[in-house]
């Protein structure tokens, strides 16, 4: 394959995944703001704090399939029997996995849960979806149209459903089944047509547990992300109030949205470079990474100055009265989206491609033990706010372990510190679009002149020094190869 060519399918596979980001961004800026007026913090608070527990059996159904299903079938494709084998025994093992889950979920429901039981129930649904969850076929194969036309669709059904069924603070149950049901949805339909890529096949059963090791494996990094990314909620719970998880919650959603599209290059990426690395073209995979690096970082400070810009202006207008103090700690997060954007490069562009897997697990060990020591001094004094500093510290020191065990193989670090023009550029965005949100009034007239300024300072700035630095890249991507 042809370089123009690749450079091709990765633009169109980033753009169809980037859609379907965008999406994820511009509906719940439509409905979070109402389902925080009908419901209210405590309401909010109960299901972040249930969802935070359940999330722990959805990562135990589908284990570390995520990146190893994607890695299994980019490593299998080229041959159909290969493929369908692999296919095939990975998912036997996802369907254990899945019912121990499952069972693991009802256990703790009639044995340990006596609070807000019927939102819990509800939350079953979403660990329901993953036993069916084959996105990691798709995602392998780089056939990423299907993946973003069925989560299009669902998505709007449940932006739809939202607003007919949740109109008081009554109807949390309908809210729940509204956003786990439509997970399953959008796993089952990837079902119809399966055929057309692989076959299920029999395979030994010493094959079906050969995949455990090697999810097992990969499944230890995303339960201690998950760890570290949901312990703060469920701190703040047990040690405040469900109003602080409520407001914690708000504003680490508004800080995650931007970050999806940046994490849309990675997911195209992952499959890309295990092949390069499977066919030894290490230059034009570190030429890959340089380049990447500076898409994401130009994203990812454009996006992580502008909300610190806005935040405070954002919060009230968005989310009403009672979420005031979410603009200080979208303050407080945001610059987290400049530091996984790196990581994000390193991790899925050079890591896991070349299955660096032991630097990435103990990054992530790091990071849950720098949270859990920052939030048990900070949450105690300043609550919400202290949740939000411990979780920068902790998602800071992962990127720089990351970036800090691959400098000898790659110039991780020259690649990254060359795009400091985007940071700077960032800096003087932020400066004015600040200012004028402080001296004018809290309204939807400043938030819409203070993100039309934002926009225009830094595309200038960062815009036409990335133009220049990769107009080569850009213009085989506007041009399709």
């Amino acid at each position: 394959m042809s370089k123009g060519k690749v450079t091709s399918n990765v633009a169109i596979n980033f753009l169809y995944n980037t859609a379907y980001q965008l999406l994820r961004i511009i509906l719940p800026l439509i409905t979070v703001p109402y389902v925080s007026r009908i419901l209210g913090a405590e309401k909010l608070g109960i299901y972040n704090y249930t969802y935070s527990i359940a999330l722990y059996f959805a990562m135990l159904a589908y284990l570390g399939f995520e990146n190893y299903g994607n890695r299994l079938i980019a490593q299998n494709r080229d041959n159909e029997e290969s493929l369908n084998r692999a296919f095939s025994g990975a998912y036997y093992f996802q369907m254990i996995s899945g019912a121990i889950a499952i069972f693991a979920y009802v256990v703790y429901m009639s044995l340990f849960c006596k609070e807000n039981r019927l939102i819990a129930w509800v939350q079953l649904l979403y660990i329901s979806s993953e036993f069916f969850n084959i996105s990691w076929l798709y995602f392998g194969l780089e056939q990423f149209k299907k993946t973003t036309i069925v989560n299009v669709i669902v998505r709007l059904l449940s932006f739809a459903a939202i607003f007919v069924f949740v109109n008081d603070r009554g109807d949390l149950a309908a809210y729940t089944a509204i956003c786990t049901g439509s997970l399953l949805l959008s796993t089952v339909a990837l079902w119809f047509g399966l055929c057309n890529h692989v076959k299920f096949v029999t395979v030994p059963v010493k094959d079906i547990w050969r995949h455990a090791k090697g999810c097992m494996f990969l499944f230890f990094p995303v339960l201690v992300i998950n760890i570290y990314r949901s312990m703060d909620k469920i701190m703040l719970g047990n040690l405040s109030t469900m109003t602080e998880v409520a407001i914690y919650s708000n504003a680490d959603k508004i800080v995650e949205l931007p970050y999806g599209v940046i994490a849309a290059l990675g997911v195209v990426m992952l499959p890309r470079m295990t092949n390069f690395v499977a066919r030894g073209e290490e230059e034009i995979s570190k030429r890959y990474i340089c380049v990447s690096m500076r898409f994401m970082l130009f994203m990812a400070c454009g996006m992580a100055f502008g909300m610190m810009a806005v935040g405070k202006v954002f919060a009230p207008v968005y989310f009403g009265k009672e979420f005031i103090a979410c603009g200080t700690l979208i303050m407080v997060i945001a610059p987290m989206v400049i530091v996984r954007a790196c990581a994000n490069v390193v991790r899925t562009q050079y890591l896991l491609p070349n299955k660096r897997d032991k630097d990435y697990i103990i990054s992530i060990v790091i990071g849950v033990v720098i949270n859990l020591i920052f939030n048990t001094l900070m949450i105690p004094m300043w609550e919400s706010t202290g949740a939000a500093i411990a979780t920068l510290m902790a998602e800071s020191f992962v990127a720089m372990y990351q970036i800090f065990a691959c400098r000898k193989d790659i110039p991780v670090v020259r690649y990254t510190f060359s795009n400091w023009v985007f940071l700077l550029a960032g800096i003087i965005m932020f400066i004015p679009v600040y200012i004028y949100g402080n001296k004018h009034s809290k309204s939807l007239s400043t938030l819409l002149i203070q993100v039309v300024m934002g926009m225009a300072i830094y595309l200038v700035a960062a815009g036409g020094y990335l133009v220049i630095k990769e107009k080569e890249m850009i213009r085989k991507i506007l041009c399709r190869g």
